[in-house]
Parts: C-alpha cells; sequence; structure tokens
C-alpha cells in the first residue's frame, strides 16, 4: 500500500479542542442549500458511495472544489477515499485527515487536497492549511465545508450525505469512522442514505456530459 502525501506539520495543528456552537454551524455562503439538486443518489454500501466518488473524479478539472457535508460515520471519507484512488492509484492509503487536518495526493491532473476541518475553530488557521494554493492549482475535497466561511468559492460542487428517514435498521457506526486508524474499514454506518448534490449551472453541464445525469 502506498502511504498518503503530505500532512499539515505538527506545530501547525490546531489544539485538539471542540468547535462552539456558534462556530460549528459556520456561515455557508457557498453551499446552495436552497438550489435545486443536480443529482440524488441512494446508497447503502461503502462500496456504492466510492463509486460515486470515483464517477465525480472522472470530471475534476484543476481548481475544483468538492465540499463534503454530513454528520460522523455518513460516509464523507469513504466518498473522498474512491475519489482519490480514482486519480492517485487503487492501491494507495486514503485514511481519514481528521487528526492531520490536511493529506495531500500526487496526480497526473492536479494535486489532490483532503481537508478535514472538523477540528479548526479559528477562520484564521484555515491559510495555514494550504488553502490558496489547494483552491488555485489542485483539486480540492473538503470534510465539514461549513467551516470554510467566506473562504469557501462560489464555484465549489457541494455534496449532501445524509440517512434516509424512516430506513429499516439502526445506523452501525464502523470503529475508524473518525481517525481512519483501520483504513481497511468503510468509515461509514451501516444504513441507507441518500447524497444530494448541488453546484451552479457550470456543473449542472459538466455533470450531464459525463452522463451522471
Amino acid at each position: 500500500m502506498t502511504a498518503p502525501g503530505r500532512s499539515l506539520p505538527p506545530d501547525r495543528q490546531p489544539a485538539d479542542r471542540q468547535p462552539t456552537d456558534r462556530q460549528a454551524a459556520g456561515r455557508r455562503p457557498g453551499d446552495l442549500a436552497g438550489a435545486p439538486a443536480l443529482l440524488e443518489r441512494h446508497v447503502r454500501t461503502p462500496a456504492e458511495t466510492a463509486a460515486l466518488g470515483a464517477a465525480l473524479a472522472a470530471i475534476a478539472r484543476p481548481g475544483d472544489l468538492f465540499c463534503l457535508q454530513g454528520g460522523l460515520g455518513s460516509g464523507k471519507t469513504v466518498l473522498a477515499r474512491g475519489f482519490v484512488r480514482a486519480l492517485a492509484g487503487a492501491g494507495i492509503e486514503v485514511p481519514s485527515p481528521t487528526f492531520n487536518i490536511v493529506l495531500t495526493y500526487p496526480a497526473a491532473a492536479a494535486t489532490l487536497w483532503h481537508f478535514d476541518l472538523y477540528r479548526v475553530a479559528d477562520a484564521d488557521e484555515l491559510w495555514e492549511l494550504g488553502l490558496e494554493e489547494a483552491f488555485a492549482d489542485g483539486i480540492s475535497l473538503v470534510e465539514w465545508p461549513e467551516r470554510l466561511g467566506d473562504a469557501a468559492p462560489a464555484q465549489a460542487l457541494w455534496l449532501e450525505l445524509r440517512p434516509v428517514t424512516g430506513a429499516a435498521g439502526p445506523p452501525v457506526v464502523a470503529p475508524d469512522s473518525m481517525d481512519g486508524g483501520n483504513t481497511g474499514g468503510d468509515g461509514m454506518a451501516a444504513e441507507l442514505r441518500q447524497i444530494i448534490v448541488r453546484g451552479g449551472a457550470a456543473w449542472a453541464a459538466r455533470l450531464r456530459e459525463a452522463g451522471l445525469v
């Protein structure tokens, strides 16, 4: 297995703290929460979730930002893993960057940046993570993108992963769902979930051209 790319150095890691309620809510200027969905998928397994990530990777270009919204165990890292492996190699390790904050992976199209902003409570910390470089020339996946606030580009594609209300069976969260310590695990709750994709007109055209809608 190939090791992941660089992570934020230990001396630049945010303090291990939980965001306040105000910070957790964050501003969502670009998430298009009220916009019509460009794409909706129902998935139950990690394989189905990763497959959607791989399909989106096929249309990714330098400068693209994919914002992954959803609660703990919702499958954000699973989707990101499918995305990264589609571009950087099927055998590469793609752990959750919860504790690293950011991991990078070299790919032919551009450097892939995988952010997890769960522990970022101060917007000033964001620029220490390499956001400017990532958003300019890389292909970025951001978990907990609400923390971006005004830093979220307007042209981002937003994916919301949420459980389907009334689906049979209680959720069972995999042990590695938060820390990514077991990269072979699925890292998502075993329940039916809906993935809703929202973005601007340019994204609608790209999804149609790729046959995803």
